[in-house]
């Protein structure tokens, strides 16, 4: 009986100890848990980038330090987080994104999706504006609206003009389509406002519209150009951008006062 007591108890502790390896991972990074964040996993264009290896959490918990696996395509179709023991879970997160200026993640593009996406833009603000060009009941509105015809005209020219020259066909993405459906629906909702308040809808959704798209080339578009030529039409066409947000708020600073 006595040997059989301590034939279990010599197995019971191999077990414990085995358990407790794999517990602790075996290793230094055993001491690190998932925080939530990952390190910023590189771009588009089937790029691994950095991934990075979560670091460890302020709640005090042991367990699985993670690190991030690229995720597959271009715009990054979900990260998975792997632990030591094994165990993957999705983490819902593009695998390409970055953080943004706000602390949250950016997608990331390559450069012939980033062409599409500024593409669709341009065509969205001259499909409105075409519209306000004939319905706007002011000066400034009409103005306005013939400034974005002629802006975003002039920007879709320079970037079929980059794109010819870098060989880069512009490529489609869900972020494109997403652009392209809230223009028509913009569109749609302007065709039917009454003409008392169209001036006040299209330089509302100007001003909503101009400023995404600034913080989408910030976060997103300018840090995810790969080609030097590309980044700087980028950056010439934030500064357009940003001058439209700022004469749009401007109109509607004299609208509210005309109320």
């Amino acid at each position: 009986m006595f040997m059989l007591n301590r034939s279990a108890a010599i197995a019971a502790s191999v077990i414990i100890g085995t358990l407790w390896t794999v517990g602790c991972g075996g290793d230094d990074d055993s001491n690190r848990t998932t925080s939530g964040r990952v390190g910023n996993a590189g771009g588009g264009s089937g790029r691994a980038g950095d991934s990075g290896t979560a670091r460890g959490g302020s709640d005090g918990r042991s367990g699985a330090s993670g690190s991030r696996r690229p995720g597959s395509g271009p715009t990054g179709t979900g990260g998975v987080v792997e632990s030591d023991a094994g165990v993957v879970v999705d983490t819902g997160l593009a695998a390409d994104a970055g953080v943004d200026a706000d602390g949250g993640l950016a997608e990331s593009y390559d450069d012939a999706q980033i062409i599409g996406i500024v593409t669709t833009v341009n065509t969205g603000e001259i499909m409105e504006a075409e519209l306000a060009r004939t319905r706007a009941q002011t000066d400034g509105t009409r103005t306005y609206a013939m400034r974005m015809i002629t802006d975003h005209t002039r920007a879709n020219q320079m970037l079929e003009m980059l794109s010819a020259q870098l060989g880069l066909a512009p490529e489609d993405s869900s972020t494109r389509r997403e652009l392209m459906a809230d223009a028509r629906e913009t569109a749609a909702s302007l065709r039917a406002a009454p003409d008392e308040r169209f001036d006040r809808e299209y330089i509302d959704a100007q001003a909503l519209q101009h400023g995404r798209v600034l913080a989408m080339l910030d976060d997103s578009l300018i840090p995810s150009a790969e080609r030097s030529q590309l980044r700087s039409l980028l950056q010439t066409i934030r500064m357009t951008v940003a001058s439209h947000l700022q004469e749009a708020k401007a109109l509607q600073a004299v609208q509210a006062t005309s109320r």
